[in-house]
């Protein structure tokens, strides 16, 4: 073995050391602990538009802030992640529920988080930010 010749790249895909392209070490889905990672960020997200709000109606802060936060919130990463189910929920819906309602529940969270990453991908959620600073700008003119 020592002396035998290197094996070349042909001779290793026959033999099955691997797929050309594979990624070794990478994770196409999300863990438990991911995911309630994800759902406490989203959650704070929540929390800063709320404490926006507050901050508005208290006259701390500008209506903008809060178009600011609902935008932040909107395109957070953790938001896709956090709609995913864990495999836990996934046993408990099962053994809870018919069969019917749990694969319902488990398929819509896909589908809602498949829908919220392609939202984010494409910039579906700014232009609520380009709306409000369009109505800024209108405002602006009507008064001055």
């Amino acid at each position: 073995m020592l002396h035998q010749e290197k094996p070349t790249l042909d001779d290793l895909t026959i033999q099955h050391f691997g797929v050309l392209g594979m990624r070794w070490g990478i994770r196409r889905h999300a863990t438990g602990g991911e995911i309630r990672v994800a759902r406490r960020s989203a959650a704070r997200t929540e929390m800063a538009i709320e404490d926006a709000k507050a901050n508005v109606r208290a006259g701390l802060a500008a209506k903008d802030t809060i178009a600011q936060a609902k935008l932040a919130h909107l395109n957070n990463p953790d938001r896709v992640i956090a709609t995913r189910i864990t495999r836990g929920e996934m046993a408990v819906s099962a053994i809870l529920l018919t069969p019917l309602p749990a694969m319902v529940l488990i398929t819509g969270s896909q589908f809602k988080s498949r829908a919220i990453e392609s939202r984010q991908k494409v910039g579906y959620y700014n232009r609520f930010d380009k709306y409000h600073q369009q109505q800024e700008t209108k405002r602006g003119r009507g008064g001055g």
